[in-house]
């Protein structure tokens, strides 16, 4: 123990030409000589932009700070085994150095983050399982599409949309009868991540993809935000549009239909993105408003509205697919019919629940 205290800070002290010295005596670290108690304090940095970073570290340095921890995100550096993620506001380097500036250690905290209170925790298998499942199910969907056309997109019209960095998919799924509401097509992000991609070729095929999610009334007003903030931020974070459809009467879900024009060769998808950031925040809500916590123990479940013929991709032969899925990400997953499927779900279409 006493060896991984002293290497983690002689790993995270600011690198800038000055030899720190760090040594633990089982009370205390010993920087330079000198027993040190360290007064800490927590910076998400995926919560903020890399813009606000210096501004956010020197209030705490001016506080009297002398540790900034945060933890490593790892679902979102890593959404996919083996496929990594570290720009924009997922910067962790940029964010490191810039407390490293102001003279500060670092504390990083690997693992997974789950709020641990009694009454809104979280079990992280059940949310990390219902992400992964997600993510398995659209990628079935992308690579398994009913017919459809790719086309070719002006770069005109892309740079005057804003969007140079258009980002996975590997084929089409249809289009919805789309809702009303929130539709807002989403320009250049708030943060600096519009140039995470500057090698897109914009002449590639573009290809449309659209997802189609469920969502209750108490979470949706959390998706949607006061006068829609929330969810255009997503939208600019994502670089998908996100429509949620108007309520119908007598039924509890509203529906969100997500869509991207992303390059059939891009390894990072809008579309896919955009369905993890508003499952995030409707779990978020979900424990927020008390909705998922009670005396039993709580479920995180998504449900996907799927056309009923791209569900046999999904299921394979014999099952394969779906019984794969679910030993690669631990989420349960069934087909839902019935009373358990919201009216103004089309007879075409399906649900499928994780």
């Amino acid at each position: 123990m006493e060896n991984q205290v002293v290497l983690v800070f002689q790993v995270l002290w600011f690198e800038r030409g000055i030899s720190v010295k760090v040594t633990y005596d089982h009370k205390a670290l010993i920087i330079d000589g000198k027993r040190r108690i360290l007064q800490s304090g927590s910076v998400h940095y995926p919560r903020t932009t890399p813009e606000v970073w210096p501004q956010i570290i020197q209030k705490a340095k001016e506080g009297g700070l002398d540790v900034i921890e945060s933890y490593v995100f790892w679902n979102y550096h890593e959404p996919v085994k083996g496929e990594y993620y570290f720009e924009g506001r997922f910067d962790l380097v940029r964010f490191v150095k810039a407390v490293q500036e102001a003279g500060l250690f670092v504390h990083l905290r690997i693992g997974p983050y789950a709020c641990a209170e009694w009454n809104y925790g979280i079990s992280i298998c059940d949310f990390i399982g219902v992400k992964k499942a997600l993510i398995a199910v659209s990628r079935s969907l992308q690579d398994s599409p009913p017919s459809g056309r790719a086309y070719e997109v002006d770069p005109q019209e892309i740079l005057a949309d804003g969007r140079m960095d258009v980002p996975p998919v590997r084929s089409f799924v249809p289009q919805p009868n789309s809702g009303t509401s929130f539709n807002h097509a989403p320009g250049r992000p708030y943060t600096s991540d519009a140039d995470q991609h500057p090698n897109t070729n914009l002449r590639m095929p573009q290809q449309e993809v659209t997802f189609r999610i469920l969502c209750s009334h108490e979470r949706v007003g959390v998706i949607i935000g006061k006068q829609g903030m929330v969810v255009r931020a997503l939208q600019n974070e994502s670089g998908a549009s996100i429509n949620v459809a108007s309520p119908v009467p007598d039924c509890k879900e509203r529906l969100v239909t997500i869509t991207a024009t992303e390059n059939a060769d891009s390894q990072y998808s809008a579309a896919q993105n955009a369905v993890i950031l508003v499952f995030n925040k409707s779990t978020d809500a979900g424990y927020s408003k008390g909705i998922d916590s009670g005396g039993k123990r709580s479920h995180v479940a998504a449900q996907v509205v799927v056309s009923s013929n791209q569900v046999g991709c999904l299921l394979g032969k014999g099952g394969a697919i779906i019984s794969e899925m679910r030993r690669a990400t631990g989420a349960y997953m069934r087909i839902i019919g019935g009373d358990e499927v919201p009216k103004f779900v089309s007879e075409n279409d399906q649900v499928v629940q994780v």
